[in-house]
């Protein structure tokens, strides 16, 4: 495997750290404690989450900067009294809808990495299957 570090979270603390595709699967290997997170991600409050493996606890996930900027500007709009259906609330709205979609691409692809760590691939790359070349 690459030396490629990825932003991880041990679900049992909440605390983020660097670690190789190596590192994530000697890790997990007993228990699956780390996961792969997207970059920007914040640490979980001690708290505010339950302690437990990858997956076990549905647990709240902090709202990243981008996309608490993007709200925090079209709460602000909404609130000066600009129509909803008003060109710069539309274009906050569109922002803010920007933002959650980039978030979402960032956590499905963490997700993604995350599962072919654990079958034993190289981050990144697909598996495809070969057709009939005959």
């Amino acid at each position: 495997m690459s030396d490629e570090t990825f932003l991880t979270r041990n679900s049992r603390t909440g605390k983020l750290q660097r670690a190789t595709a190596d590192q994530i699967k000697a890790s997990n290997s007993r228990r699956q404690v780390v996961e792969i997170v997207p970059e920007g991600t914040k640490p979980l409050a001690p708290g505010l989450f339950k302690p437990g493996e990858v997956g076990e606890f549905k647990n709240p996930e902090p709202v990243p900067d981008a996309v608490a900027a993007a709200q925090a500007e079209y709460d602000a709009l909404v609130g000066d009294g600009h129509a909803p259906n008003s060109g710069v609330v539309r274009e906050a709205k569109a922002k803010l809808a920007a933002a959650q979609e980039e978030v979402d691409a960032a956590t499905a692809a963490a997700a993604e990495a995350n599962q072919q760590i654990q079958d034993g691939e190289a981050p990144g790359t697909s598996v495809e299957t070969e057709g009939d070349s005959k």
